[in-house]
């Protein structure tokens, strides 16, 4: 007996918001690279608080 009948569908909106954690943390490496003091924007700081845990969470 397979296991085709076991595979179940995946969820679109987990790959959807799995994606969206990737490019947070391309988005954050790009603007650590470019920018001097990027210890003080908000953007970074926003992005750099919730990119690694929502990329955790939703593997």
């Amino acid at each position: 007996m397979t296991n085709a009948g076991a595979i179940k569908s995946r969820d679109s909106f987990l790959d959807i918001a799995q994606g969206f954690a990737i490019i947070l943390v391309v988005i954050g490496h790009v603007v650590q690279g470019s920018a001097e003091n990027f210890d003080d924007l908000l953007g970074f700081k926003i992005i750099y608080s919730l990119h690694m845990p929502l990329f955790i969470f939703w593997s």
